[in-house]
């Protein structure tokens, strides 16, 4: 039943979220100087295969340093959110991995010409991996560290007009 269980949640993780490459016009990136990255609360699974919020958080900061853009509040969030799922009789987990360059921004909706507050995405990149527990942790964030040097890549080729 619990190899039932796992491998439903590799099928749930893998369809909820599929295989992204990264999306989104290189011109969307133009002008932004300044980033905050944002990590999603991680689930007691995350942690039990190794993973943490100060963990992810590091690595962004890490790939971003490299670049001339600014980590600070700036109204433009680099959202991070990994999902993850463990199974025990293999010992085995499962994450997803979603990157996406955010702008919260206030628009007006056709349908009800309401005005609101929506997060647009200016840019997304994501995947789906697993490994045994005891490489888990390295391995997803040698992921994070790679989708954020293609963002830095992304947002420096916006820069320079490309």
């Amino acid at each position: 039943m619990r190899t039932a269980s796992a491998a439903l949640a590799i099928a749930l993780l893998w369809l909820a979220h599929g295989s992204l490459a990264a999306r989104a016009e290189v011109s969307n990136l133009t002008g932004i100087g300044a980033i905050l990255p944002v990590v999603e609360t991680l689930s007691e699974e995350a942690e039990y295969c190794g993973l943490s919020v100060n963990g992810i958080n590091g690595t962004i900061e890490g790939a971003l340093g490299a670049s001339r853009l600014r980590i600070a509040d700036a109204g433009v969030f680099l959202y991070v959110n990994v999902l993850t799922a463990y199974t025990a009789t293999v010992d085995y987990c499962i994450s997803s991995i979603n990157v996406e360059l955010v702008v919260p921004q206030t628009v007006r909706l056709n349908a009800t010409h309401r005005r609101v507050l929506a997060n647009l995405t200016l840019w997304e990149i994501g995947g789906v991996f697993g490994s045994a527990r005891e490489q888990h942790r390295e391995q997803v964030l040698g992921m994070v560290q790679n989708y954020a040097r293609q963002f830095v890549a992304a947002w420096t080729k916006a820069q320079n007009g490309r």
